[in-house]
């Protein structure tokens, strides 16, 4: 019988080596992405939430001018009402999100983008603080790929 005929044993397991280790890279990588993006958007949403509840009580008159030098990652829609619904300060006056019911977490449409958005409310007043949902899943994404990358390398190496 011809030996070319039939794969030999050895090109028969590196074969299927090769497809496990391919499946089991392919998985972790799908799961380390996921797990870090996760991760990323449960930081940025505390973010959110820590500027809402220290937003200061000093803070500028609606429509205040903001820096010259801002980066659209480093831009937060910050708007604070009074008790009776009045706005007292908004940080983006090109952008009107408007005042949600419920505090905590949502996801609303404004300015053309998708926004997530952390509402705080006291006694006398309500606070909301907002950033685009395109930065957040830039940040998000960027971090989800850096923990993918290694195993992307290690792969071949194999």
């Amino acid at each position: 019988m011809n030996a070319t005929a039939r794969p030999s044993l050895r090109r028969a397991a590196l074969l299927w080596m090769t497809v496990l280790l391919t499946a089991v890279g392919v998985v972790t990588i799908v799961i380390a992405y996921l797990y870090a993006r996760g991760e990323a958007a449960e930081f940025l949403d505390g973010q959110l939430r820590q500027i809402a509840l220290n937003a200061g009580t000093g803070v500028p008159a609606v429509n205040a001018p903001g820096a010259i030098d801002r980066d659209q990652e480093d831009e937060f829609a910050i708007a604070i009402w009074d008790a009776d619904g009045r706005l007292v300060h908004q940080s983006l006056p090109q952008v009107t999100i408007s005042r949600q019911d419920r505090p905590g977490f949502a996801d609303v449409a404004a300015g053309g983008h998708l926004w997530r958005v952390y509402t705080a409310r006291s006694p006398d007043r309500t606070f909301q603080v907002a950033q685009r949902d395109t930065v957040r899943a830039e940040i998000a994404n960027g971090a989800a790929l850096g923990t993918t990358a290694p195993i992307l390398i290690v792969i071949p190496l194999s």
